[in-house]
């Protein structure tokens, strides 16, 4: 418990820090204070509170001092590149869109259909009530098929382009809980089993963002990326 509490009050002053550093009046900031002012003024109206009362959930809500922090994207650039580990990052990043759309078609869903997703987060208790209903049990063994379509495709991809070592490698540069040395990374540019151009730039792109990079290692950099086909 020391240790998390410890964690976020790291978190939070790195978030100060970061206002220290980052001109005000910025977009960020302005839909901060309008959301604020709407938050307020519901708060405000005992009558017309949407977040006490019936809701849809048991209980109501506790607000005291409610606080919001937005930052603007180009703060951390780092983060859109990084190779994630969730599913649906990981099905987005290593699927092109034409296998995506053949997947639903061959699945028989149409490319706006948001079931799949939906029945991905369906919980415990409705998965039970459905086995009482042929159709819909199965409806959901076809999803479910699918599913494990995608997550074998995704776990062939993790293993062809090696996604694990990326994952890890950007994970400790944008951490920076451990230093990473810059050989580390060239060896995984440099090595024809690991990843794609694209996976190579990415993680180039996240170091160089994340690090001071020297003349000298940026020249060592240049020549692995090139020697990999990265433009």
């Amino acid at each position: 418990m020391e240790a998390i509490m410890d964690n976020i009050v790291e978190s939070l002053f790195s978030v100060f820090v970061t206002l220290g550093q980052n001109t005000k009046g910025n977009a960020a900031e302005m839909v901060a204070k309008k959301l604020d002012k709407k938050l307020r003024e519901n708060l405000w109206d005992a009558r017309n509170n949407l977040f006490h009362g019936n809701t849809g959930q048991s209980g109501s809500f506790s607000f005291t001092r409610p606080m919001l922090i937005l930052l603007d994207r180009n703060i951390d650039m780092a983060t859109p590149l990084h190779h994630t580990w969730t599913y649906q990052a990981l099905a987005h990043d290593v699927s092109s869109e034409a296998e995506v759309k053949k997947l639903k078609s061959s699945m028989g869903l149409d490319a706006e259909s948001d079931v799949a997703l939906s029945m991905v987060s369906d919980n415990t208790q409705r998965l039970t009530s459905a086995v009482n209903s042929l159709p819909q049990l199965m409806e959901k063994k076809r999803l479910i098929d699918m599913h494990t379509t995608i997550a074998t495709a995704i776990l062939n991809s993790i293993k062809s382009r090696r996604l694990d070592s990326f994952f890890e490698l950007e994970e400790k540069v944008m951490s920076k809980s451990s230093s990473v040395e810059s050989k580390a990374v060239i060896d995984l540019i440099s090595d024809p089993t690991a990843g794609t151009e694209e996976d190579k730039m990415r993680l180039f792109i996240i170091y160089y963002l994340c690090t001071d990079v020297s003349e000298d290692e940026y020249k060592k950099f240049e020549g692995a990326l090139m020697a990999a086909n990265c433009d």
